[in-house]
């Protein structure tokens, strides 16, 4: 093969893992070009090349194929297939696509978290069920009574369980995690004899965050902790999202080794001051839990299978922010939406007029949240990750890019009629109560192609809007 396919993709992207494999399985390689990686003019020369903002973005030599859809398509096409590849019997132009320089890359921290031995020691026992509850275990809810352990036991199954463990290795480990929360102890004087008990929530407000206690000597404002949670969970996801981008493997992201990293990042939660933030900061903040609660809560529950199970999903699963409990519809109905009804909240307010989350809710509504937010079904936009210092682009970027794809908006013009995502239909109200003002909102974030074609279909006296099926269908992975 003299000519070169270039690929521009981001990280986790399931259409640009789509399109690599179909690649990869016809033994053609690709150049990998993340536009997230480099400086904006990659993304903008993208954009301008092709009119699309979203990913992928596919070259055959200087030739533009299309985003995954269109791969897919031609690839299935047998003429269309020879043509392709007889475009790589050419060696490819130097001008065209855009190939950015090294040096143009953007400082990415992708280092490994340090080491901590205190919470490798707490998972590996809570992995091997060390602190099941039961009558003779290691759970205990008063650390003055009833069951728990005695220090030598737990010194002796630690080293036990690590042969290069000396003795004052292991009673240090001890130590710390007493000191650090995840064990209680009411005397300490002799380790061997001193029973231990399991750290237990204060308090019964729900949570999934509630299992690691806050550490109070690892206090960071909430934009330090959700940077930190957005940058794992876009590590374990990536990991664990199948070659060809369509499935998840929720179970083993549960097992990983940064998964017990990740349920301490969010237990931090608990402690965070969200009163002091800005609103870009709080739009952010509460973009970025929602996608993490879901991953958090698909790993935990498993994923809902019909419209009682996805109810009890999204109302049920929660993280508990600055001692309130959140659930997934406190979150997009209550703080993102305003406090606005919807059908996850029965057609009720999620908030009473005196509920304290009421003051951080987001006024006015940005409709553009509804592509920002993914919930788990092939329908969802596809998951990312926002900050409070561009969540104005990134949204702008994620809006065109839902609106680009059939999924979004499909339009008919033979039969003149406009088909709409039912995120359009189930919140109307977002954007402006009315077909017309949702038509119109829509207008503001098309290219110039599809809002000629949607013009010429709205001049038709007789136009109709119908709503696509909504695609409820999960990415777990299948046993």
């Amino acid at each position: 093969m003299l000519g070169r396919i270039v690929v521009y993709s981001i990280t986790g992207c399931p259409h640009c893992l789509a399109a690599k494999a179909l690649l990869k399985d016809n033994g053609l390689e690709y150049l990998d070009i993340g536009v997230d990686k480099f400086q904006p003019f990659v993304r903008e020369w993208v954009q301008n090349e092709t009119g699309k903002t979203s990913v992928p973005q596919i070259f055959f030599n200087s030739t533009y194929i299309g985003g995954n859809h269109e791969l897919q398509e031609q690839w299935k096409d047998d003429s269309r297939k020879e043509e392709l590849l007889k475009i790589l019997e050419s060696e490819p132009d130097q001008d065209k696509p855009l190939i950015p320089h090294p040096k143009d890359g953007i400082q990415i921290d992708d280092s490994e978290l340090p080491e901590d031995e205190v919470l490798n020691f707490i998972a590996k026992a809570q992995q091997s069920q060390l602190f099941k509850p039961s009558k003779k275990g290691w759970f205990c809810t008063k650390p003055n009574g009833g069951e728990g352990v005695k220090g030598g036991d737990i010194l002796s199954w630690m080293k036990d369980s690590q042969d290069d463990l000396e003795d004052d290795k292991a009673r240090e480990l001890l130590n710390k995690a007493v000191d650090r929360g995840f064990l209680i102890t009411q005397d300490r004087s002799n380790l061997e004899e001193a029973i231990f008990v399991r750290y237990q929530p204060i308090g019964d407000a729900p949570g999934l965050n509630r299992e690691y206690p806050v550490e109070t000597t690892h206090q960071l404002s909430a934009p330090q902790i959700a940077q930190n949670i957005r940058k794992l969970i876009l590590k374990l996801f990536s990991q664990h999202i199948s070659a060809d981008g369509k499935f998840v493997d929720y179970k083993g992201m549960a097992s990983s080794q940064h998964w017990p990293h990740f349920l301490l990042m969010v237990a931090q939660l608990q402690q965070a001051d969200l009163h002091a933030l800005t609103r870009e900061q709080r739009l952010a903040f509460f973009i970025n839990m929602y996608n993490v609660l879901v991953i958090h809560g698909t790993v935990v529950n498993g994923v809902p299978g019909n419209h009682l199970t996805r109810y009890k999903f999204f109302s049920g699963v929660s993280y508990v922010i600055g001692g309130k409990s959140y659930s997934l519809n406190d979150i997009e109905n209550g703080i993102l939406r305003n406090n606005r009804k919807s059908m996850g909240t029965l057609y009720m307010k999620p908030f009473s007029n005196n509920d304290e989350r009421l003051k951080l809710a987001i006024d006015p509504v940005d409709a553009r949240i509804h592509f920002a937010l993914n919930c788990g079904a092939r329908s969802c936009p596809p998951i990312k990750t926002f900050s409070s210092e561009q969540v104005d682009s990134q949204l702008d970027l994620a809006t065109k890019a839902f609106l680009e794809n059939d999924e979004g908006v499909k339009l008919d013009e033979e039969n003149s009629t406009i088909h709409l995502s039912q995120l359009f239909n189930w919140y109307e109200q977002d954007f402006g109560g009315s077909r017309e003002a949702v038509l119109d909102w829509i207008a503001g974030y098309l290219d110039t192609g599809k809002l000629a074609t949607m013009k010429s279909i709205r001049d038709q006296v007789d136009f109709k809007v119908k709503y696509l099926v909504y695609d409820w269908g999960n990415n777990e992975k299948k046993e």
